[in-house]
């Protein structure tokens, strides 16, 4: 396990990783490891299913969907609102069991799909790319490599930056400090 001192740190610089005027100092640092008491525990995150399907197509173009229980935290308010309205009429069934049932069955069927979110063909490209770097822990110039390597066209890195940005809001990749990254899902490839 790692030290306390260097968790923290690393928590520390990924919350405060955009805004480089905010970092503290190793004063602050010493004060947070001496006031703070981390304990071992089990990872939540580690007991959902959490994985990116990429697919690459014959005409050449990459198509990525992320699927996991996050996603449901992007559901909209018409999406809500469409399920409840769809839900009053259940409430006017009169068999409790059959309210159940129906209930049970249309949450499923408006919510699953909802699990999944599909990536832009660029993000999927940048997902391929991290893929082929082939560790979970990477640093964006492995990417930046791996995708000059596939797809024979540099990336930018403001781009690149982007992305991952992008994927860290969405619990994809982790930022774990000195500019690494640590990849939170099971990435399958498939080329049709």
């Amino acid at each position: 396990m790692k030290a306390p001192e260097a968790i923290l740190r690393a928590f520390v610089a990924e919350k405060l990783h955009d805004d480089a005027s905010l970092q503290p100092d190793e004063a602050v640092l010493r004060v947070l490891n001496a006031v703070v008491a981390l304990e071992p525990g089990a990872s939540r995150e580690a007991e959902e299913v959490r994985s990116i399907e990429i697919v690459e197509d014959t005409d050449g173009t990459y198509a990525a969907k992320s699927i996991k229980l996050f996603n449901l935290m992007k559901v909209s308010q018409h999406d809500l609102m469409g399920f409840l309205l769809k839900e009053t009429t259940v409430f006017l069934t009169e068999d409790n069991r059959l309210k159940i049932v129906l209930s049970l069955l249309n949450l499923l069927y408006e919510f699953f799909p909802k699990l999944t979110y599909a990536f832009n063909e660029q993000d999927a490209k940048i997902l391929f790319a991290v893929y082929s770097v082939g560790t979970s822990a990477f640093h964006p110039s492995e990417v930046a490599a791996a995708y000059l390597k596939r797809f024979g066209q540099p990336l930018p890195d403001a781009q690149l930056t982007r992305s991952l940005a992008f994927f860290k809001d969405l619990f994809v990749v982790k930022y774990l400090g000195d500019g690494k990254y640590l990849l939170r899902e099971n990435i399958t490839y498939e080329r049709h």
